[in-house]
């Protein structure tokens, strides 16, 4: 299962990179997150970071890369794991476009992945909305 879901903003890139590489703040931006902590310095490959949605569970997420306003990370589970990737590309001194997505992968993944579909979308797109309303507040 892969989800992805594109919004605009009128912001600078950079501001809305710093909103998304400030992972531990989406809590105060982001219905979809109660909590976000790093567990390491900063928002590196290698580094888990435990992340708690509103009637999830914890899961611990892994940072796989980190480069020029991208990062992805995934998180393992018994038989399969989900990832999420997050891009902010500049279209100009005062807008960007922000690609978000999802995907589930693995053995389980043609069962989970169905059965997530919904839930995946709903978050996805709120995240999206939610991170476009706080970059364009300034």
């Amino acid at each position: 299962m892969l989800y992805r879901t594109t919004v605009d903003v009128d912001a600078p890139a950079e501001r809305v990179w710093s909103l998304v590489h400030d992972v531990e703040a989406w809590p105060s931006w982001t219905p979809t997150m109660s909590t976000v902590e790093l567990q390491g310095p900063r928002l590196e490959p290698g580094v888990p970071v435990r992340v708690r949605q509103p009637g999830h569970r914890t899961d611990v997420y892994t940072v796989l890369a980190v480069e020029d306003h991208r990062f992805l990370w995934a998180a393992r589970k018994t038989g399969f794991r989900q990832w999420a990737d997050h891009r902010v590309t500049s279209l100009g001194p005062e807008h960007c476009r922000v690609d978000l997505a999802f995907g589930v992968d693995g053995v389980l993944a043609p069962v989970v992945g169905p059965l997530a579909r919904r839930t995946v979308v709903r978050l996805v797109d709120t995240e999206a909305a939610s991170l476009k309303a706080r970059a364009e507040a300034g």
